[in-house]
């Protein structure tokens, strides 16, 4: 046995480089949990809605997506590490709650625009719906990758059938 090994020490170290290599694919990344996002100083609360489709037109083909309420996250208390913007905290509690989410980010400005959440994208219910959000009641008028969160903040993620009405 010990003048196989002797004889094939290159051919074992591939073998095992090899095998290391394998099983990194086959390692699953852990999707951080609720309690992941705990224990960090800050808290916030986060919610996502889309209220506004529910009596919209078109909405039979997304009643699938659709809670009863139109609520797809129920007010959520996040605890964070000061720093996180709004968008950090969105995709978080998205990724643990295994929520639908599709965004693009653009890197000459530094920001992320919103597609859709839940399977409910921009453009849905009409040329001018789409994902908005509030902090503490106000909409905000940067980039939620932009907006830094601060202790104690209530971050609104909510669908508008037309967002023209938002600045009316």
């Amino acid at each position: 046995m010990k003048n196989f090994f002797s004889k094939n020490r290159n051919l074992m170290i591939g073998v095992f480089c090899i095998l290391i290599l394998l099983s990194s694919f086959f390692v699953h990344q852990q999707l951080p949990s609720s309690t992941d996002l705990e224990g960090k100083g800050n808290k916030c609360t986060i919610s996502i809605n889309c209220s506004d489709i529910l009596d919209a037109e078109g909405s039979a083909g997304k009643a699938d997506f659709i809670a009863k309420d139109g609520v797809i996250l129920a007010d959520t208390q996040v605890q964070f590490e000061t720093g996180k913007s709004a968008f950090d905290l969105l995709y978080e509690i998205i990724k643990a709650e295994k929520i639908h989410i599709d965004f693009s980010k653009n890197s000459v400005y530094n920001s992320t625009y919103i597609k859709g959440i839940g399977n409910i994208y921009e453009g849905d219910f009409g040329k001018m719906s789409g994902w908005y959000y509030l902090v503490n009641g106000e909409m905000m008028s940067v980039s939620s990758s932009e907006y830094e969160v601060k202790d104690g903040d209530k971050i609104e993620w909510m669908y508008s059938c037309d967002m023209n009405e938002l600045f009316e």
